[in-house]
């Protein structure tokens, strides 16, 4: 019988074994899951503040735009001048739009991989409870095969380590 109870202690072991690297699993994955998502706000806010920046930057040129031109004689706000500040201003505004559309496809990728992050952090938990059950269940077997080969049951019903409360034939499976 010592040989039984250590290898159901060995089952045991082995199934916790499992279980705790499935949860290992579990919070590693979890782990990658929120950098993922600390990455996409980091995206978000990095093209922010290069949208702000670059605003920053149109105006700055614009003002210089007016400048040079008032300076030059053109009557300001009228003709080829206006339509010169005018196009800067599409620009300026191109070039925000194209930044921030950078920074939200970056958080979308940033988003997705932090989704499978955690789809891959539930199916490490839910592997290692499935193969620590699979392990303990495996040793049961073994342990009826072994009763069915000492005179307990039979070799093709590994039903010997489990005492039915109803036979087979009562159940009408024979």
């Amino acid at each position: 019988m010592q040989g039984l109870d250590a290898g159901g202690a060995s089952a045991g072991m082995g199934a916790l074994a499992n279980i705790a690297g499935g949860f290992a699993g579990y919070r590693a994955a979890r782990a990658n899951a929120a950098y993922a998502d600390a990455n996409a706000q980091s995206a978000l806010v990095d093209g922010a503040m290069a949208s702000t920046a670059s605003d920053n930057q149109y105006r700055a040129a614009i003002g210089n735009q007016v400048a040079a031109q008032g300076a030059s004689g053109f009557q300001m706000g009228t003709g080829s001048a206006l339509d010169a500040l005018n196009q800067s201003r599409i620009n300026e505004a191109a070039a925000a739009m194209n930044i921030n559309r950078q920074a939200g496809l970056r958080a979308q990728i940033y988003h997705a991989q932090a989704s499978m992050d955690r789809q891959s952090a539930t199916q490490a938990l839910l592997s290692g409870i499935l193969k620590g059950a699979s392990g303990v269940i495996n040793q049961k077997m073994d342990y009826a095969n072994a009763n069915a080969g000492m005179g307990f049951g039979s070799a093709s019903n590994a039903a010997g380590a489990l005492q039915p409360a109803v036979s087979d034939a009562a159940l009408g499976l024979m």
